[in-house]
């Protein structure tokens, strides 16, 4: 959902990122990768080694895709199950969903840091401080 709202949205986001997400590179004709052109947001998208929703396969159409419209992404794979960041789920993984949080977060504060200091004068209020803000607080456990 996050780079079909990047794509249909490129003046209004600048960072979407998809955790075991899936048909992120599909045959049909609504599929994300196909409008990476559009896309100006910086892209992280995470599988995890077992999924079936994003396999091996539709990684390789959607790095080719992001790559060849000089999208600034990053794509990876997690030692996980698909579905993992869930924490009702049988597949959480805690050290997993751990580095997932740790790695969104810092997606979010790069982008809106890039965005201030674009978008704003020196002299102008911080219009992020709010989102910063909520950044620098503590998430909850993930684990038990």
């Amino acid at each position: 959902m996050s780079l079909s709202a990047a794509n249909t949205y490129p003046e209004r986001i600048a960072a979407a990122a998809s955790f075991h997400g899936g048909r992120l590179a599909s045959d049909t004709p609504d599929s994300p990768h196909l409008l990476a052109p559009r896309r100006k947001a910086r892209v992280d998208v995470a599988g995890a080694i077992e999924d079936q929703h994003f396999p091996d396969a539709m990684k390789a159409r959607l790095e080719e895709a992001l790559t060849g419209a000089g999208v600034d992404h990053k794509i990876e794979t997690y030692p996980a199950r698909h579905g993992w960041v869930l924490s009702d789920t049988p597949v959480h993984d805690a050290q997993q969903t751990e580095r997932h949080w740790t790695e969104l977060i810092a997606l979010f504060r790069r982008q809106a840091q890039a965005c201030v200091t674009v978008l704003s004068p020196p002299h102008a209020p911080q219009p992020t401080r709010w989102f910063h803000h909520r950044l620098s607080r503590r998430r909850p456990s993930t684990s038990g």
